[in-house]
């Protein structure tokens, strides 16, 4: 992740702009609390979210990637439903990770960047199921503490042991876990130690379905895949993507003072990539780094196995519901950069799949824009519980229902809030299905706009041009219109100097 406060690196979208059909689909229900049932079992199925990390939407085999194969990841995605329009409303780690467990915006929930904590009054997903009489599980990365205690709402507890508790916080290899409150030491690999704990947890005897979120470290830098892995990829054909030598100069100056160019790579990235001494970034530099991001993704898909495995072994595997997705995406070379946070279509979009084999959906791709928003309310809905009011996404399961409903129409993307930019974004933007406008603000103004159809790389910014005045003054509308309705100031649309 960047660590510089003023960089780029998380955008918040705000979700709006829900077509009528769908919200009534979801407004059908009653807005309130799941209630506790004391004393019953709940009758709903068991529920496993597995979160991967910087994994872009097309690294897997089932979303066309040339070489990577998932098998199991496609198995699930062909006998379930895939999102091909899956996007997170902040892509970077905290404030999405945040989003994902409750179900509200970065600026309701609060995590406002990769520093954030998330607030005790906030309550999660595992909170509700919880009390609903789901036993509760979290394995990985939680990135959303000072701490790797257990964490409110889980009955296991497994995370990466942090640096100041006497761990190596998420790393890859001999990691130190807090398994339930004290540091374990587990050698080898940490995304196969997390399979174990994944499988342990699955084979426990119990009376009551179990919630288990499995948060992976992997696609993360550095990219040490594991030893088996190393020499994948070797002659695949690897090719950069086709705005990798655009001018520097096309991009916004708030993007540009950013980075290191040309080509891109942030100067604190060239640490996080590279393991003692930095080393000159050349033309070879990007692809090879590629290669060993493509070579983390095999044991993501082997750990899914595993759990598929351990689910059949138990005989759970017709009354489990799996979810798969990341937490943001990844600018792999386009533009010439390397990382994420930015407006991009490579950042902020990510895999989606559901998987429930009580249904018969049998390979079905929604194109509907969704968001990571939308995980927590789909995920209570799945165990029977009505989402609560403050939980501002909106389940899928109607689109399950009716592939034909039309969703958000547009929604907006907002820059992170660092310390020093007044408590107000650095850009705003507002993406529907053809168009995107981002409005740059930090240290005067500066606009783009993309036609996602004709232009799905985000070359040409149409934002000068005198054909597209009309459309801008739209756009400029709108924000304004969504802004309010999210009850943003109004002053955030307007630049500021630092």
């Amino acid at each position: 992740m960047r660590k510089t406060a003023s960089s780029p690196t998380l955008t918040v979208a705000f979700m709006a702009g829900f077509c009528s059909a769908f919200a009534a689909g979801a407004a059908g229900q009653t807005q309130s609390a799941p209630a506790t049932q004391s004393g019953s079992v709940p009758a709903g199925p068991n529920l496993i979210l597995i979160l991967t990390d910087d994994q872009r939407w097309d690294t897997l085999g089932c979303t066309g990637h040339p070489f990577i194969r998932t098998p199991t990841i496609d198995r699930l995605a062909r006998d379930g439903v895939r999102f091909e329009n899956a996007f997170v409303i902040t892509p970077v780690c905290a404030p999405s990770r945040a989003t994902i467990l409750t179900g509200r915006s970065t600026f309701a929930h609060g995590v406002l960047n990769n520093d954030g904590v998330l607030p005790r009054r906030e309550k999660t997903i595992a909170t509700y199921l919880k009390q609903a009489g789901y036993q509760t599980a979290f394995l990985g990365k939680y990135h959303l503490g000072r701490n790797s205690q257990p964490k409110p709402g889980w009955d296991h507890w497994v995370e990466y042991t942090a640096p100041q508790e006497g761990g190596r916080g998420s790393t890859y290899r001999n990691a130190v876990f807090t398994v339930d409150g004290q540091a374990v030491p587990r050698p080898g690999f940490s995304t196969d130690v997390l399979a174990e704990y994944a499988v342990d947890w699955i084979g426990r005897p119990r009376d009551a379905p179990f919630f288990l979120l499995l948060a992976l470290r992997n696609a993360h830098a550095r990219w040490l895949p594991p030893e088996r892995h190393r020499a994948l990829y070797t002659d695949a054909p690897l090719r950069l993507p086709t705005s990798y030598r655009d001018p520097v100069e096309r991009l916004p100056r708030f993007i540009r003072g950013e980075q290191t160019a040309p080509p891109i790579i942030p100067a604190d990235w060239m640490e996080t990539f590279y393991e003692g001494a930095r080393e000159k970034y050349t033309d070879d530099t990007l692809p090879r780094l590629l290669l060993d991001y493509a070579r983390m993704i095999p044991s993501i898909d082997e750990t899914v196995a595993k759990i598929c495995d351990a689910l059949r072994a138990r005989g759970l595997g017709n009354n489990t519901v799996i979810l798969y997705t990341s937490d943001n995406g990844l600018l792999a070379g386009e533009h010439g950069i390397l990382g994420k946070g930015l407006p991009y279509e490579p950042s902020i979009r990510v895999p989606l799949i559901l998987y429930d084999p009580r249904a018969h959906d049998g390979g079905r791709r929604l194109k509907q824009q969704v968001l990571n928003l939308d995980l927590a309310p789909t995920v209570l809905e799945l165990a029977g519980l009505t989402p609560p009011p403050e939980m501002t996404g909106r389940s899928l399961l109607p689109l399950l229902a009716d592939p034909q409903i039309a969703c958000r129409q547009d929604w907006l993307i907002y820059s992170h809030v660092p310390p020093d930019a007044r408590q107000r974004p650095d850009y705003i933007g507002l993406r529907s299905e053809q168009w995107k406008y981002v409005r740059y603000l930090r240290g005067g103004l500066e606009e783009e706009l993309f036609d996602l159809r004709g232009d799905p790389d985000e070359r040409c910014n149409l934002a000068g041009s005198p054909q597209h005045v009309a459309r801008l003054e739209q756009f400029r509308a709108r924000m304004r219109e969504l802004m309010q309705a999210d009850n943003l100031a109004a002053a955030w649309f307007e630049p500021f100097e630092d």
